[in-house]
C-alpha cells in the first residue's frame, strides 16, 4: 500500500509494511575552527546513533560517496521529529547512517536539478534508493520539501500536511536519515527517509 502527495513545496511517499523559526547566529572564527577540526575526526561506525548523544559533526555525503556527515542541521530535524513522535505516543526513531546516505544523496540530486520529486529522471524509486544505500527495510516512508529555511520550519510544514504527518507519526518506523542541501539559487531542499528492518 503506497501513499503519495506532491505539491509545490512539500512531497511525501510511504510504503506500509510487506513552533517558532530558529534564528541563525553569526559564526565566529572559533566556531569555524572547531567545525573544521571536527571534520578531521574519524567517523563513527556505520549503524545507528542515539539522538541524546548527538555529535557536532560526523561527515559529508556527496553523490557517489560512501562516507557520511551528520550535520547539526540534519540532526536537529531528527530531534524535532522525535519530539513530535513522542508527543503523539510513538517511540523516538534513531539515526541510521544508511538512511542518512540515501536521504542526502537524493537531496543533493534534487538541489542540483532544482526539482522537488521522490524520483528524479534516471534515479531509482525511493525503496530501491534506500536498499541501494545498504538499508534492508521491511517498511519505509519518505518526506521531501523545499523552501523551509530551518529544521523547525520544515518539520512544522510536514506536521501541517496530513500525508507527511502520517509518515512522521507512523509508530512502526525505527530509524531515520535526513538530507539537507542548498541549491545554487539558495533554496533549501530536505528529505526524511524513515525505515524499519
Amino acid at each position: 500500500m503506497a501513499g503519495r502527495s506532491t505539491c509545490p513545496r512539500l512531497g511525501q511517499k510511504g510504503l506500509a509494511p510487506a513552533a517558532e523559526a530558529e534564528q541563525s547566529q553569526p559564526v565566529s572564527t572559533i566556531s569555524r575552527l572547531l567545525t573544521t577540526a571536527t571534520l578531521l575526526l574519524p567517523l563513527a561506525p556505520v549503524g545507528t546513533l542515539d539522538a541524546s548523544a548527538a555529535p557536532a559533526v560526523t561527515g559529508v555525503s556527496p553523490i557517489g560517496s560512501t562516507w557520511l556527515l551528520v550535520l547539526p542541521i540534519r540532526w536537529r530535524v531528527l530531534q524535532l521529529t522525535n519530539e513530535r513522535r513522542v508527543a503523539h505516543g510513538c517511540k523516538p526513531v534513531r539515526w541510521n547512517d544508511q538512511l542518512g546516505l540515501a536521504a542526502q544523496r537524493h537531496t543533493w540530486r534534487m538541489a542540483v536539478a532544482n526539482t522537488l520529486s521522490h524520483q528524479l529522471p534516471g534515479e531509482p524509486d525511493p525503496g530501491r534508493r534506500i536498499r541501494n544505500a545498504g538499508y534492508a527495510w521491511t517498511a519505509w516512508g519518505e518526506n521531501v520539501a523545499v523552501g523551509q529555511p530551518t529544521p523547525r520550519e520544515v518539520v512544522r510544514a510536514w506536521m501541517h500536511s496530513p500525508g507527511h504527518r502520517a509518515i512522521i507519526l507512523t509508530c512502526a518506523y525505527e530509524h531515520l536519515g535526513v538530507g539537507y542541501k542548498l541549491s545554487a539559487s539558495g533554496a533549501p531542499y530536505w528529505t526524511q527517509d524513515f525505515g524499519r528492518n
